[in-house]
């Protein structure tokens, strides 16, 4: 079932055997009946090896004789080979995981008719997620691979960095974008396909964070309470980009400002 976790070699889907145990069942008829008949002819050979020597059989029967029994012998050896490749056949009828992994997908049911090439089920491993993302190309001076950036997955509400690994050198000349690829990262709460963001570093810049709780929405204005000569007073402010519980005030503060948090804040 889709989120199961599963072991290297685990069976995953069982495909009708019954063919194959046919197959398998009729190379082992022959096999045996091969068996058999190189017994009684191998019997033969070494009782005619007896009597070439004494002269009881011409060397011409005895030849004759020879080849009957090399015969048997490369007929049991193909029937051996067959019924190897048979049982080889039943085996692939048990789909198995080559890896660990998570069961992400599965695309078919009990009793549907699988095809070549058909998908039967998707997984995926924890410990192999790579993410893939779009960068406008004003930024590709800025990135090289070996570097670190920020990487934000909003619905797994996962925060870290991430080591970008591949920067590809051909832009899409619509949206002027270009892909980069990271290294891989082990984060169980991650799952394919999840929209994730990337935070390129352009530099260093000083500026003002405040607690996003001090900020107060007056209207469609954000304010924010600074203390004045130990009175609180409602500042307008202009806000930039956010960073976990913290946002960047562009303007209305000046560094040493002190700005009142509601409690428990």
């Amino acid at each position: 079932a889709a989120g199961s976790k599963v072991q290297p070699g685990a069976p995953l889907v069982a495909l009708s055997a019954r063919e194959f145990q046919a197959r398998l069942s009729q190379a082992r008829a022959g096999q045996s009946q091969a068996a058999a008949q190189l017994t009684k002819v191998s019997a033969d050979y070494h009782r005619y090896q007896r009597l070439v020597k004494e002269g009881a059989v011409s060397p011409q029967e005895f030849e004759a004789m020879e080849a009957r029994y090399k015969t048997a012998l490369a007929q049991l050896s193909q029937a051996q080979a067959q019924v190897q490749d048979a049982a080889t056949m039943e085996q692939y009828t048990v789909v198995r995981a080559p890896r660990s992994g998570v069961v992400a997908e599965r695309r078919a049911a009990v009793g549907d008719l699988a095809q070549p090439g058909q998908t039967l089920l998707t997984l995926y491993d924890p410990g192999d997620i790579q993410v893939e993302g779009e960068v406008n190309d004003e930024y590709r001076s800025h990135l090289k691979p070996g570097m670190t950036v920020g990487l934000t997955v909003p619905a797994a509400g996962y925060e870290g960095e991430v080591v970008l690994k591949e920067i590809f050198p051909i832009s899409a000349a619509q949206s002027r974008t270009f892909k980069v690829r990271t290294e891989k990262l082990f984060a169980p709460n991650l799952i394919p396909g999840m929209f994730a963001r990337l935070t390129i570093p352009l530099g260093k810049t000083r500026g003002i964070l405040i607690p996003k709780a001090a900020v107060r929405q007056v209207g469609q204005l954000p304010m924010a309470e600074v203390l004045v000569a130990d009175q609180p007073r409602l500042q307008l402010l202009e806000l930039g980009r956010q960073k976990g519980d913290q946002v960047e005030v562009l303007s209305g503060l000046r560094p040493g400002d002190r700005i009142i948090v509601p409690p428990g804040q």
